[in-house]
C-alpha cells in the first residue's frame, strides 16, 4: 500500500499566474493532489496497481476534457518486468 500528497503552484509572471488560475483552478494559484493505492505482485514478473486519485479543485468545468483532469478517479495499471 502506498500514498502520495502533492502541491502544485503557478510560477512566472502575473500574466502566467492569471492564465493558470483561469485555465486550471478557477480560484487560486495552487492546488493539492493526492492518491492512495495498493500494488499486488503475481507470477514473479507481473504486478497490478489500483489507485484512487483526486485534487482539491472544486471547479467542475476544468475537470473535463483532455487539458486537465482534476476530478476523482480510480486508475489501474498492469506491469510486466523483464
Amino acid at each position: 500500500m502506498s500514498a502520495l500528497l502533492g502541491y502544485q503552484a503557478a510560477t512566472g509572471s502575473d500574466t502566467d499566474k492569471a492564465r493558470y488560475v483561469n485555465n486550471v483552478t478557477g480560484d487560486a494559484d495552487h492546488y493539492l493532489y493526492w492518491n492512495a493505492g495498493l500494488t499486488l505482485g503475481f507470477l514473479d514478473k507481473w504486478s497490478i496497481d489500483v489507485r484512487y486519485w483526486d485534487t482539491n479543485i472544486d471547479r467542475a468545468d476544468n475537470c473535463k476534457g483532455p487539458l486537465f483532469a482534476c476530478d476523482e478517479r480510480i486508475v489501474g495499471t498492469l506491469k510486466f518486468t523483464f
